[in-house]
């Protein structure tokens, strides 16, 4: 983008090859490499800016209650974090660290989600005190933050017994992975929860990354569906949030363009 003398604004393609040379957002990639030396990474606030858009349309075309939460761990440099803050992105966080980030960011606590296993004790006080919502990996996790503060918000991370990936060590859902809750102990989790004095309650799956078809995502949608009208009729209680983690490679089933 260049601003000229008049003001007006000149946009150019996120990424080009003029005669040879690639420029990323009008910005010669020859000229930052002499500048800041080499190895360098670059990225295109307007392909960020403008993939968040795509993506929102495309999910709010026919239901407009819907949160789009950036997955910190693929990326927390700052400024990246801050252009998807200004967008209105929500940010789930697996770490401490991406949570301290995330409100360097600018994000608000009500903005962020943490997903996180094996999560020290000392982890979990930070996480009350952040006021963030919490989504509960296990029983035991449950447990150990029920006894430190049981907040008014709480989700679980079910393992909808569906997993999916484009490699096994990124699959994580399914009877072989750690992640999550399984559908036989769900129940019990929002009954311990309820009993805490929990008042509102979320739900979230994930079940891999980089997957390369859509069929096992919407079977998993199918079956965490279930699950959520199974643990209302046994507990009685209403959700606040569904999340829908997990991400498909080049989705053109869902997408006009790929995001």
């Amino acid at each position: 983008m260049k601003l000229g003398s008049t003001t007006t604004l000149i946009w150019h393609e996120a990424f080009e090859n003029r005669d040879g040379v690639l420029y990323v957002d009008g910005a010669s990639a020859m000229r930052l490499a002499e500048e800041f030396d080499t190895p360098l990474y670059v990225m295109s606030e307007r392909r960020i800016r403008d993939n968040y858009r795509r993506l929102k349309e495309a999910l709010t075309r026919h239901y407009s209650k819907v949160r789009i939460y950036y997955s910190a761990k693929a990326n927390t440099n700052l400024s990246v974090l801050k252009i998807l803050q200004t967008k209105g992105a929500w940010l789930d966080a697996v770490s401490p660290g991406e949570v301290f980030l995330a409100f360097k960011a600018g994000f608000s606590a009500e903005r962020i989600l943490f997903t996180g296993t094996s999560v020290r004790n000392n982890e979990l006080k930070f996480l009350v005190d952040s006021n963030i919502t919490i989504n509960i990996d296990s029983l035991s996790q449950l447990k150990r933050l029920i006894k430190l503060h049981a907040p008014s918000l709480l989700s679980v991370r079910v393992n909808p017994g569906v997993g999916a990936g484009h490699h096994g060590h990124v699959t994580t859902g399914g009877k072989d992975s750690k992640f999550g809750i399984w559908e036989d102990d769900v129940v019990e989790a929002y009954k311990m929860a309820k009993k805490a004095d929990v008042k509102k309650f979320g739900i979230q799956m994930h079940i891999g990354s980089g997957n390369l078809t859509v069929e096992p995502y919407l079977l998993a949608m199918e079956k965490l569906l279930h699950i959520c009208h199974h643990v209302k009729s046994d507990v009685g209680m209403d959700f606040e949030s569904i999340f829908f983690g997990s991400f498909l490679e080049k989705p053109k089933n869902l997408f006009s363009k790929p995001v």
